[in-house]
């Protein structure tokens, strides 16, 4: 909250109990919508959530990715120095 949203509550005690039903409101909202989102995520990868808790789940993921991320570059690493072995071969060639 802003400097002047506090001085507001301040002068009105019925204002703290608005503002707090809004953002329990929005806090509702974001609560569901992220329950949505995870409970796609689990059907997505066909994840049963009795036996995958979320902290497993988000661990799974990340090391995927950094696996990834990792077999990425050394597939790059392989694809270039094979182009270079080739250009390196056909330059031999040359007279």
């Amino acid at each position: 909250m802003c400097d002047g949203c506090v001085a507001d509550l301040d002068h009105n005690p019925h204002s703290f109990s608005e503002v707090a039903r809004e953002q329990y409101g929005k806090l509702v909202i974001m609560h569901s919508n992220m329950e949505t989102l995870y409970q796609n995520l689990l059907e997505y990868f066909a994840i049963d959530p009795k036996k995958t808790s979320v902290e497993e789940l988000f661990t799974d993921l990340s090391n995927f990715r950094s696996m990834f991320t990792t077999s990425s570059v050394d597939l790059d690493c392989h694809i270039i120095e094979t182009i270079c072995h080739s250009v390196l071969a056909m330059l031999a060639t040359l007279p």
